[in-house]
């Protein structure tokens, strides 16, 4: 991904306005379990009001394997597992308001042994 788009996701008052909407991207950016947290897509879609993100990062161990029950554990709600493989994990997690607004966040989460390059 291009720096500039990358730094526009991760620096600018979009993260504190989507962090209020929705606490729980809030406790999700904030987890010590997943390390080098970046947002790589924000996408909307004007005909159903409702935002996409997409987020990577490396799991602690605590963390990895099974994301998806570690979360629940940690309290989050309306999750799916979408991929297991070797190197990664992805789940979806789904979060609605009122009048059917509300945002489904990706997390490609990396095992605590994985090294980017």
């Amino acid at each position: 991904m291009d720096e500039f788009i990358q730094n526009l996701f991760n620096k600018t008052g979009l993260r504190e306005f989507l962090r209020k909407r929705f606490p729980e991207i809030e406790k999700l950016e904030t987890l010590d379990s997943l390390k080098d947290l970046r947002l790589t897509r924000i996408d909307a879609n004007e005909d159903f009001p409702f935002i996409f993100l997409d987020y990577e990062a490396i799991a602690t161990k605590d963390l990895y394997p099974n994301v998806r029950a570690r979360l629940i554990e940690l309290g989050f709600n309306n999750l799916r597992v979408d991929l297991k493989e070797k190197e990664y994990e992805s789940v979806t997690l789904f979060l609605n308001e009122n009048n059917h607004k509300g945002a489904e966040v990706k997390l490609k989460v990396y095992n605590p042994d994985y090294k980017p390059g």
